[in-house]
């Protein structure tokens, strides 16, 4: 540091950041009074908007690669008395949250006839039992571009758990070369051949055999050997599947004969072998994916991911998002299926992680507050008197202009 810090110190603005995870809204002002109330004193909004440099995001950025670390350091103990023939399974997922439009030229969104629309795909890379990684990146950036994002993670005997917008056979090869494996939805247009290279029409071999699992080789130039898995489903679910895709598309466009057809079987690629994981075993794996869908829904029901204002600058949106994805990591081993397994009685409920996100939400700030010792009655006047009168301005307020009539 240049100078020492009187009011804004390093611990109170990752505190602070924290504490951004119960707030329905973030602003400079609700960001200034948090800090004033951590410091027992008044902090301008312009002090915090001059704090919120470059150097503050990356700051924060690093102090939840530490977290990250720590939190990897202290699961590897639970991982070794885990009884499965993987390393590790990792989990790659993203979701989305809107932005407002002055933020379009950093974090561009999907466009259309009618123009762009602002937009910030949050990527977030995770094992089943502890982040790993986080990434920010515009929502252009597709699946399918970041699918090699996790490939410098991925290490011997890890499995790779990811859904259909990450299918890409390149990938697929590369986790191979690694000494890994890899778990992934099948994208039906891909090329399909037999071992000895003669094209395999895929609808109609489910059409005879009703299922499949069997070792094929897949794309036209790359012709990787993998293990095709295709399980038939019942025919409500294959129904619901089909309304779903055609109210996805909005009637853009039409859906071909074949897609629909194979939507009574669901479709995996893997490079693991039949002794380890069965074609039921590998179903039954895959739908441990969904867990994620559930993180995310609490991080946006509970923990407010998605509360930008139209006034929030670049800076503020990412320290405030490393600091619940902080928030995020430190909490998270509460929840996870190691901590349960870990339990002597088993009688004992886990947690659930949509309601600890609820309570945490709701219970933070008085939390931290009696930790620390802070009289909210006496800071939140404090704060009032500073934060809640009119600013000075040029022109005249409502209060202004009635005084002036008399």
């Amino acid at each position: 540091m240049e100078r020492t810090a009187r009011k804004i110190t390093p611990l109170r603005l990752v505190t602070a950041a924290l504490l951004l995870i119960s707030q329905p809204q973030i602003s400079l002002t609700v960001l200034a009074v948090l800090l004033g109330l951590l410091s027992a004193q008044t902090v301008s909004k312009q002090a915090v908007d001059e704090r919120l440099d470059p150097a503050a995001s990356r700051f924060l950025k690093e102090v939840l690669g530490a977290a990250l670390a720590s939190c990897l350091q202290r699961s590897k103990a639970c991982l070794q008395k885990a009884t499965w023939p993987f390393t590790r399974i990792l989990v790659q997922d993203s979701s989305t949250i809107k932005l407002n439009e002055k933020l379009a030229a950093i974090y561009p969104g999907g466009a259309n006839q009618h123009g762009q629309t602002p937009g910030c795909c949050a990527c977030k890379r995770s094992s089943i039992c502890c982040w790993l990684s986080f990434a920010l990146s515009p929502y252009v950036r597709s699946d399918q571009k970041a699918s090699p994002d996790l490939l410098p993670l991925v290490q011997k005997n890890d499995l790779v758990l990811r859904d259909l917008g990450y299918f890409a056979v390149r990938v697929l090869e590369q986790i191979a070369q690694r000494n890994a494996f890899f778990l992934s939805r099948f994208y039906f247009r891909t090329a399909v051949f037999d071992l000895k290279g003669c094209p395999i029409v895929l609808l109609d071999l489910l059409r005879r055999n009703g299922k499949l699992d069997q070792w094929v080789l897949l794309g036209v130039r790359e012709k990787m050997r993998v293990r095709l898995v295709a399980l038939p489903v019942p025919g409500h679910v294959a129904d619901q599947r089909r309304r779903k895709a055609r109210a996805h598309l909005q009637n853009r466009c039409q859906l071909s004969k074949q897609y629909l057809a194979l939507q009574n079987w669901t479709l995996f690629v893997t490079n693991v072998p039949a002794e380890v994981l069965s074609a039921q075993q590998v179903m039954a794996l895959y739908r441990q994916r969904w867990q994620i869908e559930i993180i995310f829904k609490s991080w946006k029901s509970h923990f407010n991911l998605e509360a930008v204002s139209h006034s929030t600058t670049r800076q503020l949106l990412e320290v405030a998002l490393y600091g619940k994805l902080l928030f995020i990591t430190l909490t998270h081993p509460l929840t996870s299926p190691l901590l349960a397994a870990s339990l002597d009685d088993a009688t004992i409920r886990p947690y659930s992680r949509l309601k600890v996100s609820l309570l945490t939400s709701q219970c933070l700030l008085s939390v931290v507050f009696e930790q620390w010792g802070i009289d909210v009655g006496k800071g939140l006047a404090r704060q009032m008197h500073y934060h809640g009168r009119y600013e000075k301005r040029k022109r005249q307020n409502i209060w202004d202009k009635f005084f002036s009539l008399s």
